[in-house]
């Protein structure tokens, strides 16, 4: 009862703005957009007192892109585009006073970054077999501010500085007119860890122009953040400096079938190696959670799909999916990660190739959250109508989400001071979209 029962009133609000435009003129491209989000957090998270309204974080995020592209009489073609980016956060957490009565102490977070980037790629065929693209970006991260204020003083008050440059090169190499072999290979420097070299290999074989084989090597990684590297509030967190990049080496086969003009399938497998992963654990020595390289992870799996789509507007797809992702250190399957997923979608004319309807059921797998609870299995039903042209320039779409209000959760995988193990999500919700076009 000194909870609401677990019920957070009128507290699960989101709102979001988004203002998007862009001129051209010949081959230059001048866009920009500035994006709001204002998010109430009904969870608790953090320790925070349930259902109470100061829970709220908000995002802005604008950037402007100056983009060149060109095509030669050779047909190679250059791009290049510099682009500024400006992003700002902040969240509220309000936290019970010493002694019951006393009023909430409300803490916040705050984020600012802004960056300058710019890339240049060219490609170019050469003696005719060969299509070379290569390329260089460079990132310069000239604000990168975290800050963490309590009710009584400032606790963090982080500015940094960074910056990374990446090469690329690839070559497409088509021996024969069945045959593609592509290889490529990036390297990276960051200025807080150093470089690395992602190299990547695909081959195509194409049987009668109907039948496509392709069987796919590459190397990625994903650099820790700021945050990961230097956050500290003083209470429950505090960063790691020597964080490395997580890395991930993948393996595919795909084979794709096309049955006449209308009909397509494909059935794809996957092995995933992925070690160094970054997992925030508590820190032995003083209990305060620490980002640190500890997770290797394996998946393997199997995609398959078949898909048509006819003159009169018919389109159906079908997919199922088969994965099996493990922690290789505890031999334990990775929370929040079905063994199956199955979807199907129709899109149905219903009048004059202009209005259309649009069912959906998806199926996911039950699932695992980070305390080990499980989240049951679903299936869920969605229904959409919507216009193509109905009126010039207007397009309008009505949609009914979970739309036999079925009831599921989502299982908790990040940091353990989130309390519920499974999230609640929503039941029957309507949407309606509006779309000019001038």
């Amino acid at each position: 009862p000194e909870q609401n029962h677990g019920i957070a009133q009128d507290l699960d609000r989101d709102r979001a703005y988004r203002l998007y435009g862009q001129v051209s003129l010949g081959d230059v491209t001048l866009s920009g957009i500035y994006s709001a989000r204002h998010k109430t957090v009904p969870t608790g998270y953090f320790e925070t007192v349930f259902n109470n309204p100061y829970d709220k974080s908000n995002d802005n995020y604008s950037y402007l892109d100056l983009k060149y592209r060109h095509q030669f009489d050779d047909l190679s073609e250059l791009i290049a585009k510099v682009t500024y980016n400006n992003y700002f956060y902040t969240a509220n957490y309000a936290h019970a006073g010493a002694t019951p009565g006393d009023p909430f102490t409300v803490d916040a977070d705050g984020v600012r970054g802004e960056w300058l980037s710019g890339d240049v790629m060219y490609t170019r065929r050469l003696f005719s077999q060969h299509l070379v693209t290569a390329g260089v970006n460079y990132w310069n991260n000239f604000k990168q501010e975290q800050t963490y204020t309590s009710s009584t003083s400032p606790v963090l008050d982080d500015d940094r500085t960074s910056y990374v440059l990446g090469l690329y090169v690839q070559d497409e190499y088509v021996p024969f007119k069945s045959l593609i072999l592509s290889l490529g290979v990036r390297y990276d420097y960051y200025s807080t860890f150093g470089s690395n070299f992602s190299p990547r290999a695909g081959l195509i074989y194409k049987l009668f122009d109907t039948s496509i084989f392709k069987l796919l090597y590459g190397q990625a990684f994903r650099a820790p953040n700021v945050f990961e590297r230097n956050y500290y509030d003083g209470i429950s967190t505090k960063g790691n400096s020597n964080l490395t990049p997580e890395k991930i080496t993948t393996y595919e086969l795909t084979y794709d079938q096309y049955y006449g003009e209308h009909l397509r399938s494909s059935l794809s497998g996957f092995y995933y190696q992925c070690h160094d992963l970054i997992i925030q654990r508590p820190d032995p020595a003083d209990g305060l959670m620490q980002f640190s390289n500890l997770g290797q992870v394996t998946a393997k799996g199997l995609e398959a799909e078949i898909a048509g789509a006819w003159s009169n507007g018919l389109k159906a797809k079908l997919s199922y999916s088969y994965q099996n992702a493990r922690n290789d250190q505890t031999n334990t399957s990775l929370p929040n990660s079905p063994r199956h997923l199955a979807k199907f979608n129709l899109e149905l004319p219903v009048y004059a190739g202009k209005l259309f309807l649009n069912p959906e059921i998806q199926y996911y797998d039950s699932r695992t959250s980070v305390a080990g609870t499980t989240a049951g299995g679903f299936v869920i039903t969605n229904l959409t109508l919507f216009s193509k042209e109905l009126l010039p320039n207007l397009e309008l779409s009505g949609s009914v989400y979970n739309l036999f209000d079925k009831k599921f959760g989502d299982p908790t995988v990040g940091l353990p001071q989130i309390r519920q193990d499974i999230i609640v999500q929503d039941g029957r919700t309507f949407r309606v979209k509006i779309t000019y076009r001038f």
